[in-house]
């Protein structure tokens, strides 16, 4: 039997879909495929068809599986980008300008990715992606190279309703290719409100204001009696504002604030993840 999706993930599914072109940013813990299984569903039970792109065939399996608990099993394709990259080369080599082989080779997938960039000017195959789905949701994105994301920015240009969901700060590869700026990322794929709570988590749980939620907003702390701890930024942003004594809040959007509760904080946070995130945070609490 499916399982019984709440409204609130609902309501975060649907506000991200009618974002589009959009970003969520979650850290680890915190539902991001809960909640992009969600918005696949969200779209696909109003009639559209989602290609859903991630890195690894262990995140492909990770989405089917959660799809397969909130009964979808039509309507959605997923696969990893340089397996989607590889057959559209191989289906369009002239507008690729690239000869691709029967059989991928995995060492040659920026070639299959930079073909496949190419290949999406045509507009036989822009035509051919608009009628094979409506949306397109793009996973891990904190690890999408300079390349990746060239190809995801045409995809936008041809579907318009793509969105991506990551965070800068799990970034697993871009050692040997160089990753894009995230600020310019979310240019393209602005920031969008979730309330997400880790289905999964249970009492001691960590509170954090996630990017595009209420941060920009807060001019004090929420209700409930929390430690707050002082937020951490993306690779080469600026510094936190101190949330010290002085309880001033951070006024941009890619800022973290972590909050571990010494009882429950208001149910206006807008997400959870698991207490033991909190010890990755290199900061002092201090309560509001």
């Amino acid at each position: 039997m499916p399982e019984n999706l709440s409204d609130e993930l609902m309501t975060d599914a649907a506000g991200f879909i009618d974002a589009l072109p959009a970003s969520v940013v979650m850290p680890a813990g915190a539902g991001k495929t809960h909640l992009l299984a969600a918005a696949t569903k969200h779209v696909i039970d109003g009639g559209g068809k989602v290609l859903v792109i991630t890195h690894t065939n262990a995140g492909v399996h990770a989405v089917a599986a959660r799809l397969k608990r909130f009964g979808v099993t039509t309507g959605v394709q997923i696969t990893t980008i340089t397996s989607f990259a590889f057959r559209l080369a191989r289906a369009y080599p002239v507008l690729g300008d690239h000869i691709v082989p029967r059989v991928m080779v995995p060492d040659d997938s920026l070639a299959y990715v930079q073909a496949a960039t190419r290949a999406l000017a045509g507009r036989h195959v822009q035509a051919v992606l608009r009628a094979s789905y409506t949306h397109v949701l793009v996973d891990e994105y904190q690890d999408c190279n300079v390349a990746h994301h060239a190809m995801v920015l045409k995809i936008k240009d041809t579907i318009g309703s793509v969105g991506v969901l990551g965070d800068p700060l799990q970034a697993i590869f871009g050692f040997s290719d160089e990753l894009p700026d995230w600020d310019e990322v979310l240019s393209e794929f602005p920031s969008t409100p979730t309330s997400r709570l880790n289905p999964d988590a249970g009492p001691g749980t960590t509170r954090i204001w996630e990017p595009g939620c209420s941060v920009s907003a807060l001019t004090s702390p929420p209700a409930g009696s929390c430690n707050w701890a002082t937020p951490t930024t993306r690779p080469g942003f600026d510094s936190p504002t101190s949330l010290g004594t002085t309880k001033e809040w951070p006024t941009r959007h890619d800022l973290r604030c972590h909050c571990q509760p010494t009882k429950p904080c208001s149910s206006s946070a807008p997400g959870t993840q698991p207490a033991a995130e909190a010890s990755r945070v290199n900061s002092t609490a201090c309560t509001p």
